[in-house]
């Protein structure tokens, strides 16, 4: 599901939770940043594959110590996730992908309550 360093080694964590060695064959997985908790990556793993965000699209995946997310899609746009209604606003970030409205946006933060924060080059 993607790809971990875990001490100064790279790992793949499957959708189990479970890490497995990294041996470079598939590079299309996203890239895991943060202090990895198991339980909580298959969490938001089960929270994304309800939703309608397409897992492919996403480069990199942000893990914080609060149990906040981000996610980085390939086209190199942040999305700042609030802790609660994950599944409603990871499918709010698939409406604004799908709108092709992101023109120039590098950065939409949906953490606050009923706001859309953006930022363009």
């Amino acid at each position: 599901m993607a790809i971990v360093n875990f001490n100064e080694e790279n790992f793949f964590i499957g959708s189990n939770g479970k890490l497995i060695k990294y041996d470079q064959s598939n590079k299309t997985l996203p890239y895991f940043f943060g202090k990895i908790n198991l339980d909580d990556f298959k969490n938001f793993v089960k929270i994304l594959k309800k939703s309608k965000f397409d897992f492919n699209e996403i480069s990199e995946i942000f893990y914080f110590p609060s149990g906040r997310w981000d996610i980085k899609n390939k086209n190199g746009v942040l999305f700042k996730l609030p802790k609660k209604n994950l599944l409603k606003n990871l499918n709010f970030a698939n409406q604004i992908v799908n709108s092709h409205k992101l023109i120039n946006t590098k950065m939409i933060d949906l953490r606050i309550l009923n706001r859309v924060v953006t930022i363009n080059d």
